[in-house]
């Protein structure tokens, strides 16, 4: 599982990669992430898996 920081991390890199000039679906694979997940984390919001760290 990914913790919540590491979330947010991914997140910022991602959002200055974009400001960068990036493009979303190429910065989300360098995450190995797609760009659902990424709109989903950048959203925020309590993680409700029950496993979750928070």
């Amino acid at each position: 599982m990914i913790s919540t920081s590491d979330r947010h991390d991914a997140v910022q890199l991602i959002n200055e990669a974009r400001a960068e000039g990036a493009r979303l679906k190429t910065a989300c694979a360098e995450l190995g992430i797609g760009t659902n997940i990424y709109r989903r984390w950048g959203r925020g919001g309590q993680d409700r898996r029950p496993q979750a760290v928070l």
